[in-house]
């Protein structure tokens, strides 16, 4: 990537309706990966290229959640490569709530391993699925308090 100060409107107008502004003419449809959220997608166009989408809200408002399911749906559902950067928590526990969104097993009975058959099956498949998904995570982000790094 160039970090040219610099550049001639008529690359960035040329860039507009290769890119976003391609929406604009076709029927409204979302120029971005759909995030298989209908309302966010007409509400945002779906996910675009660039450096860091941010998912920001109170504590226990669903970030996380949201966040691997957007994760999950770009990846499966549109073939995306996908980067997750976790500082909240750790690889293995994306991991399990991944499978538990993804099979719809409560996550503290994947956790203790008291399922029953169907549930492992079902929590089996799901890793199977997942697995196959382009999804990264990157877990490296020490937690500490404010003031501490």
């Amino acid at each position: 990537m160039s970090h040219r100060y610099f550049r001639p409107l008529s690359e960035l107008l040329s860039e507009f309706w290769q890119g976003s502004g391609r929406s604009l003419t076709n029927n409204g449809a979302s120029a971005g990966l759909r995030t298989g959220f209908p309302v966010l997608d007409a509400l945002v166009g779906g996910l675009r290229q660039s450096p860091l989408t941010v998912c920001a809200a109170t504590t226990s408002a669903g970030k996380s959640a949201l966040a691997f399911q957007l994760a999950r749906n770009a990846a499966i559902g549109e073939g995306a490569r996908v980067a997750l950067f976790s500082i909240q928590h750790p690889g293995d526990a994306v991991a399990y709530r991944l499978i538990a969104a993804e099979s719809g097993v409560d996550i503290e009975r994947l956790y203790v391993g008291m399922m029953t058959d169907a549930e492992e099956k079902r929590a089996i498949d799901a890793a199977a699925r997942l697995a196959g998904m382009n999804v990264y995570i990157d877990d490296s982000m020490p937690i500490t308090r404010y003031g501490d790094a």
